[in-house]
């Protein structure tokens, strides 16, 4: 989504952002309650601490250890459903 100051946002931060009246903080990221990132109805979103979120991830198997390839390259987590 382009934002009218020219900045491109993800549609769920910019949401979540006006519900909550004040910018996202750098350790918060907006969670899809039921995993359907296309599904950005506010219902579905919530804000999570950042640590919190990725250890959840790690927890459900989600995502797997980086290597030191991914690591150089620049990359926080690998998502090996998906591929990634």
């Amino acid at each position: 989504m382009r934002l009218r100051s020219g900045r491109i946002d993800y549609v769920h931060r910019v949401l979540m952002e006006r519900k909550l009246g004040r910018p996202l903080r750098k350790n918060e990221v907006v969670d899809h309650i039921n995993g359907n990132k296309l599904d950005n109805r506010l219902g579905n979103l919530r804000v999570r601490d950042l640590t919190k979120h990725t250890r959840m991830h790690y927890h459900n198997g989600d995502y797997h250890k980086l290597t030191k390839a991914e690591m150089r390259r620049g990359a926080y987590t690998t998502n090996k459903k998906m591929g990634f």
